[in-house]
């Protein structure tokens, strides 16, 4: 009897399982294809009317839990740790950008027709002896700044959302029982290669429409859909609790957009001025610079900015610093050619653009 599942799981332990599980995975051939990346700025995902937030999830053996902040974390961690682990951070996130919005989609879609999700493959994985304990914290990021969002068919309806192990090449969408397929070690590579999290969904479920989820989750896990009468509109974050507004209407403390529904640049949400001092952005890399995630608006960088690596609005940017470079045993920095140089400047040899060059005493 073949199980319901329509994933498997990527596990660093032996696979078990055979005989029960039964999955067809395809790549179609692309040789010669050019896929073109989609727009991949999180803050232009649209809201979606249709679609309404899904706030808790009941999953067999741990009762009822936040979908945002509690079951989808522990799924990516449990379902995807291994594929990512060799990653770079900006690569890992990534990938993971992918699999919170296919692990989404898929919970949605599952809740759609029954009401309590099993903790195994038959659904997806919420805890297992390998990912027990403190869910790292790039897990939580990945699914915090992808919150409410997942991928529509051309017909409107939810895409299953269905992933799989999959294998160790950048290609084009594999096949779960004859739907759409993403799959993990096939989005890592991706990832590896320099793709978006878009381009990975765009390859693995035939280019879905993604939008967000409408109305917020209030902090007992209750759905306030936009116009409702249920009172203000919470939002949370950074482990502040702030209120869904018009930003027409004075905020004491500071507005963050993309955590409420609605349109982003006149509905947002209003954080007390604790809330800025108390978020940790955390650090950043990319393409072996490291750097610190922080205000583009407020705070000046020494190096240069890269978005899409930092959790927040997308005023929150990556600060890469340009680092120190070798030349022949000695050892320099990175910094723009248009600076003095008491040396003399090699090339290739620093991240960022052609003007970035090594100065060598």
């Amino acid at each position: 009897m073949l199980s319901k599942s329509k994933h498997t799981r990527l596990t660093p332990i032996p696979w078990r399982r055979a005989g029960w599980l039964v999955v067809s995975f395809s790549l179609a051939a692309c040789s010669g294809e050019i896929i073109e990346e989609n727009d991949s700025d999180l803050s232009r995902i649209p809201t979606s009317p249709a679609v309404k937030a899904v706030c808790n999830v009941s999953v067999s053996g741990y009762g009822t839990l936040s979908v945002e902040d509690n079951y989808l974390p522990h799924v990516l961690f449990c379902e995807i740790a291994a594929a990512v682990a060799p990653l770079s951070t900006a690569e890992k996130l990534e990938a993971l950008k992918a699999q919170a919005i296919a692990a989404r989609t898929f919970t949605y879609d599952r809740l759609s027709w029954k009401s309590k999700l099993s903790n195994s493959v038959n659904d997806q994985v919420y805890s297992d002896s390998h990912c027990k304990g403190t869910v790292p914290s790039i897990f939580r990021q990945a699914v915090d700044l992808t919150r409410g969002m997942v991928m529509l068919k051309p017909s409107g309806n939810l895409h299953q959302g269905y992933y799989r192990a999959g294998t160790n090449v950048c290609k084009k969408h594999g096949t779960c029982d004859g739907q759409p397929c993403m799959g993990q070690r096939n989005a890592a590579k991706c990832a590896d290669q320099g793709h978006s999290w878009r381009y990975i969904l765009d390859i693995s479920y035939n280019y879905p429409t993604i939008v967000r989820a409408s109305g917020s989750c209030t902090g007992a896990g209750g759905l306030v859909e936009p116009g409702g009468n249920s009172g203000p509109q919470s939002c949370f974050y950074a482990g502040a609790q702030g209120t869904c507004q018009s930003t027409s209407t004075a905020c004491n403390g500071t507005y963050r957009a993309g955590l409420c529904p609605g349109t982003p640049t006149t509905t947002q949400c209003c954080l007390p001025p604790s809330a800025q001092s108390n978020a940790t952005w955390g650090s950043c890399s990319y393409s072996g610079a490291t750097g610190t995630c922080q205000s583009s608006s407020t705070t000046a960088c020494g190096g240069y900015y890269r978005t899409g690596l930092c959790p927040g609005s997308n005023d929150i940017k990556c600060c890469l610093s340009w680092g120190g470079c070798t030349y022949n045993g000695q050892s320099g920095a990175c910094q723009s050619d248009d600076t003095a140089c008491s040396g003399t400047y090699r090339s290739g040899l620093c991240p960022g653009p052609s003007n970035i060059r090594c100065c060598v005493p």
